[in-house]
C-alpha cells in the first residue's frame, strides 16, 4: 500500500522505497528489493492521461511522461508492485503502460497479476512489441480458462484444471502458436525472474501472489499439437500458392 502521509493526487505521485535500498544515478535502486525509487512527481493536467477519455489521447500523454512519470502512475495503481524485488519499472515501454493502466489487461480479472508481468518482461529486456504478444497470449489464455472454467483469480488455475482443458482436442488444434507465447511469457520470463531471486526474494514473491500459472511439465507436448499444426500451415501456404 502507499504511504499514508504520502500525498498522491491527479497532480503528484509520491513513491516511498524499500527500507535499505539506495537510489542510483538511473533512478533505480540496489540493496533488498531492488526496484525504481520514484520521488514527488508532478503531472502537468494537460500531460495527465488519468484526465481524459479515449485511447489515443491517453498514449499520447504517456507518450509524453518520462519513464519515472509513467512508473508513478503504475505503481501508484498497484501499490503491492513496490515490493516486488528487482523489477525496474523504469523501462516499462508506452505500450505496456498504457495496457496495464487503461487498456484491456486493466479491465482484466488477473490484471495485477498481468501488470506484474509487464514489469518482469521489461526488467528483462524484452521488446515492446515482443511483450505486447506476450501479453495478449496471456491475457487470452487466462479468458478461456475463465470462460470455460468460470475462474474469477489465477490461483485457482490447478493442474486438474489445465489437465481438463488440455483434453479439448479440437480447441487446442487453434492455441498453438498462444500457447507457446503463454510458455515464454510465464513458464521463461516470469519463472526465470523468480529462480534468479534470492531465496528470501523468492519467499517475498510468492506472498505477494503475483505468480501467473505456469503451464505443467509437458502439457504442450500432450494436448498442443504443433507438429500437426505446423504441417496444417505448410499445406495452406502450398495450396495458396498454386491458386
Amino acid at each position: 500500500m502507499l504511504d499514508e502521509e504520502a500525498d498522491v493526487g491527479p497532480g503528484l505521485c509520491r513513491m516511498t522505497t524499500t527500507p535499505g535500498t539506495h537510489p542510483r544515478r538511473d533512478g533505480s535502486l540496489n540493496g533488498p528489493g531492488s526496484s525504481p525509487t520514484i520521488n514527488p512527481i508532478e503531472i502537468p493536467p494537460k500531460y495527465d492521461p488519468r484526465l481524459v477519455n479515449g485511447a489515443r489521447t491517453q498514449r499520447q500523454r504517456l507518450a509524453q511522461l518520462s519513464p519515472a512519470q509513467r512508473a508513478a502512475l503504475v505503481l501508484e495503481r498497484y501499490p503491492d508492485l513496490r515490493a516486488l524485488p528487482s523489477c525496474d519499472w523504469l523501462r516499462l515501454s508506452v505500450q505496456a503502460s498504457f495496457s496495464v493502466l487503461f487498456g484491456e489487461s486493466a479491465r482484466h480479472y488477473a490484471k495485477l497479476e498481468l501488470a506484474a508481468l509487464a514489469g518482469i518482461l521489461a526488467s528483462a529486456g524484452v521488446s515492446a512489441a515482443y511483450a505486447k504478444e506476450l501479453e495478449i497470449a496471456a491475457r487470452r489464455v487466462l479468458e478461456l480458462l475463465r470462460l470455460a472454467f468460470g475462474i474469477a483469480t489465477p490461483r485457482a488455475i490447478t493442474l486438474d484444471v489445465w489437465e481438463a482443458w488440455g483434453r479439448d482436442t479440437d480447441l487446442m488444434r487453434t492455441l498453438a502458436e498462444r500457447m507457446g507465447r503463454y510458455a515464454a511469457a510465464v513458464n521463461l520470463y516470469q519463472c526465470g525472474y523468480r529462480e534468479r531471486l534470492s531465496n528470501e526474494h523468492q519467499a517475498q514473491f510468492d506472498r505477494l501472489l503475483l505468480l501467473l500459472p505456469p503451464l505443467p511439465k509437458q502439457f504442450r507436448q500432450r494436448f498442443v499439437p504443433v507438429a500437426e499444426r505446423r504441417l496444417d500451415v505448410q499445406r495452406k501456404r502450398k495450396k495458396s500458392r498454386r491458386t
